[in-house]
């Protein structure tokens, strides 16, 4: 929301990560070429996001935005950062650069 408040014009290509998640899920598959450079293909996946707004029913707010665990427990943190994982792992795999370094958080 801060964000949009900055850039008003930016709101249509502004996410939550939860949200962008669930757009590029409902998308389906992103077909930019194999041979394109990470900005077109980033281009893409975020064009796939925006076409799939409308068609995907709308969550409340709160059902999109992930949890700040600042000041929680520590099984905040691991239940944050596995959901940061899946979720990277959604939206990196359009671009054809899946993430490394071994498994999801414990």
């Amino acid at each position: 929301a801060h964000c949009v408040r900055l850039v008003p014009a930016a709101v249509r290509r502004t996410f939550t990560i939860r949200q962008f998640t669930r757009l590029v899920t409902a998308a389906g598959p992103v077909d930019p070429p194999v041979d394109a450079a990470a900005g077109p293909r980033l281009r893409a996946l975020v064009g796939a996001a925006i076409a799939a707004r409308p068609r995907v029913q709308a969550v409340p707010g709160a059902a999109d935005d992930l949890p700040d665990p600042v000041n929680g427990p520590l099984a905040g943190f691991r239940t944050c950062a596995k959901e940061l994982w899946a979720s990277m792992g959604v939206m990196t795999a359009p671009l054809a650069c899946q993430p490394t370094g071994g498994s999801p958080p414990r």
